[in-house]
């Protein structure tokens, strides 16, 4: 007879199938907008979920100094949309609040579960 527990430590997860979940539960495609200027559809950035960084950008983040606002604001966003983030009066701090409520909404949305539509 298979216990529930036996269940559970036999269960087998793919990396698609549990990126797809992260996705669904996080209603993501893996990345997320930011406007710059809210009510200014042309200050629309896009930025990578962190989630879903590829090791590139994984691996120039941890090279960078744990204060360096601009410099993760730069790997995240890429060299065009910082310019555009600066142009507009944005700076890394924006971004670094941008990924911490982020950060928040997603760790609630992993504790209420996929949305029932």
């Amino acid at each position: 007879m298979t216990t529930n527990t036996d269940a559970k430590r036999n269960a087998r997860y793919s990396r698609q199938a549990v990126k797809a979940k992260l996705q669904e539960t996080l209603s993501t495609n893996g990345s997320f907008e930011y406007l710059i200027n809210e009510d200014d559809e042309s200050s629309l950035i896009v930025l990578p979920h962190p989630f879903f960084y590829d090791k590139a950008t994984k691996q120039a983040l941890s090279e960078l100094a744990a204060d360096d606002e601009e410099g993760r604001a730069k790997v995240r966003l890429g060299e065009e949309q910082y310019a555009k983030l600066v142009e507009l009066g944005g700076d890394g701090a924006d971004i670094d609040m941008v990924y911490l409520t982020v950060q928040r909404d997603s760790q609630d949305a992993l504790a209420e579960g996929p949305s029932k539509k």
